[in-house]
């Protein structure tokens, strides 16, 4: 049966987030709903020595409240991705494998993307490639006309590819559970329940839920374990 992830283009996000691409066949970027203003698709954390710290990307928004998420605009005058770069830089220059791998980040946030949907997404696939995360199918909402809200419109998303099996963030439990849209149309539930896995991080005490550069910088080639360790309790 064919499974469906369905999420809005996250910033820098967590290592759970790129595991559903593992699960998955098809993986849908849902970005033509309401852009959420500081949510997780304009910010994320990354661990210091002071305990984690928000890195969030300003977005012109004035007089655009309503605005769906691939129309959402950065903030460029201040410059934010050198300051977000160099926040980076200064909590893990001394990881094990920052050099390895940062260069490549640097390159890929600061690419000419103006647009926040375009720069979250050009980021997660550098994050899958350097995950080692085979890239499935993914498209975005944005290119189709699907109709609907909460519930239905994720039940007309997995009709439109002929997913039967839907991998659902466990935020989205309460509404999926008031609608029979599911039942009706022969889709299974899966709830993405990733069991964070421990691994070495500066600064003591381990923090999980952190931004996933923070498990490559700290654990390079062997970040991939990890991340498939965090799938072991997810249904098959």
């Amino acid at each position: 049966m064919t499974k469906i992830a369905i999420m809005q283009p996250t910033f820098l996000p967590w290592i759970g987030y790129l595991a559903m691409f593992e699960y998955v066949d098809i993986f849908v970027f849902l970005d033509s709903v309401q852009f959420a203003k500081r949510s997780w698709q304009q910010r994320n954390q990354i661990k210091t020595a002071s305990g984690p710290q928000w890195l969030t990307m300003p977005v012109k928004s004035k007089g655009l409240r309503d605005q769906p998420i691939i129309d959402v605009q950065i903030e460029t005058e201040a410059n934010p991705q050198a300051k977000i770069l160099n926040a980076i830089k200064t909590n893990y220059s001394s990881a094990p494998f920052f050099n390895e791998y940062f260069p490549a980040f640097e390159r890929v946030f600061l690419s000419e993307a103006t647009n926040l949907c375009e720069l979250n997404i050009q980021v997660i696939r550098w994050l899958l490639q350097s995950f080692g995360v085979q890239e499935k199918k993914w498209v975005r909402s944005s290119n189709f006309d699907f109709q609907g809200a909460k519930a239905d419109l994720m039940v007309n998303i997995c009709n439109h590819f002929g997913a039967k099996v839907y991998l659902s963030a466990l935020g989205s439990k309460e509404y999926n559970e008031q609608s029979t849209a599911f039942t009706e149309n022969g889709i299974k539930i899966v709830y993405h329940q990733f069991q964070h896995p421990t691994y070495h991080q500066a600064f003591g005490e381990f923090v999980p839920f952190m931004s996933a550069i923070d498990l490559l910088f700290n654990e390079g080639p062997s970040a991939r374990r990890f991340l498939l360790e965090g799938l072991k309790g997810l249904e098959t």
